[in-house]
């Protein structure tokens, strides 16, 4: 479609609900659910579709509050309502039918209080952090807040207490959530600070944001070993393959960041950004599995 030119509401609804993104933020709730229940029942998969169906609603109304800011930027104008693919009021109506499946399922299938902690993590996205975006530097350790919640969502979904060593998926979940934003600064950035969003280390520097990436990747890593502290990752073979996964990672970053004359390849970076996630997943899902209840 070009814009301008509408058509069947359906096919805007990945794109609108950026699906990709929100099926990492309901993996991290699985994640949570199986850390504590050491299983995945049919209430840990309700979780897991109620954490997507709020994630993708949260997007949906997020695009239609950024609609011109990302109408402004060469990554985001290409959006259904940039491009009026789809209307404003359309967009919310979806949004509003989406957060309410997903608190509902929530609410229904696992425990009030993961329902609560669902909606609060809404509310903290689109009421707090999307207008802060525009007034301060530092609006993205607001946002990483919301990446830090889903596994907890999923850990009470399965009957678990908020103050528990899931903490400590919820800490390397904010940290990898800073990294990524950070590494989207390094293609970017230009494009957010025209568009008014200011950020912690200016594009213009670009030695200092690429040293602000690694210094991130790195407390990444590092939280992530804090999940063996914790014994949320467990056994020899799953402690060798996260320790590897970690050096590997910075290794390879490092090897394409410190290089400051020579643009980086965005792609594969962000890409071994999104591996490395997933490897500590399935590292968590699998010890949580295995160890007995």
């Amino acid at each position: 479609m070009i814009a301008g030119e509408p058509g069947p509401a359906w096919r805007t609804i990945p794109a609108l609900t950026r699906f990709g993104l929100s099926l990492v933020v309901a993996f991290s709730a699985l994640t949570g659910f199986v850390c504590f229940r050491h299983a995945a029942d049919h209430r840990a998969w309700a979780a897991f579709t109620g954490v997507l169906l709020l994630a993708c609603g949260a997007s949906a109304l997020n695009q239609y509050q950024e609609r011109d800011s990302d109408a402004q930027m060469d990554r985001t104008k290409n959006r259904p309502l940039p491009m009026r693919q789809i209307s404003g009021r359309l967009a919310v109506g979806i949004a509003a039918l989406l957060i309410l499946a997903g608190a509902a399922l929530l609410y229904f299938e696992s425990t009030s209080f993961a329902a609560s902690l669902g909606i609060f993590t809404l509310l903290w996205y689109n009421g707090v952090y999307t207008p802060l975006k525009r007034r301060t530097r530092f609006a993205v350790l607001v946002g990483a807040i919301t990446g830090a919640l889903p596994p907890l969502i999923g850990y009470t979904a399965a009957g678990g207490p908020v103050v528990s060593p899931c903490l400590a998926i919820s800490l390397f979940m904010f940290l990898w959530q800073v990294s990524h934003f950070q590494l989207l600064l390094v293609k970017y950035g230009r494009e957010y600070e025209r568009a008014g969003f200011p950020a912690m280390v200016s594009p213009t520097n670009e030695k200092g944001l690429r040293i602000s990436v690694l210094l991130w990747m790195t407390a990444a890593v590092g939280g992530s070993l804090g999940l063996l502290a914790v014994r949320i990752v467990s056994g020899e073979v799953a402690t060798a393959v996260l320790i590897a996964a970690g050096a590997l990672f910075l290794i390879f970053s490092c090897a394409r960041l410190v290089r400051v004359r020579q643009t980086p390849n965005f792609a594969t970076l962000f890409g071994s950004l999104y591996v490395y996630q997933g490897i500590v997943f399935l590292l968590i899902i699998g010890s949580g599995v295995l160890k007995p209840s």
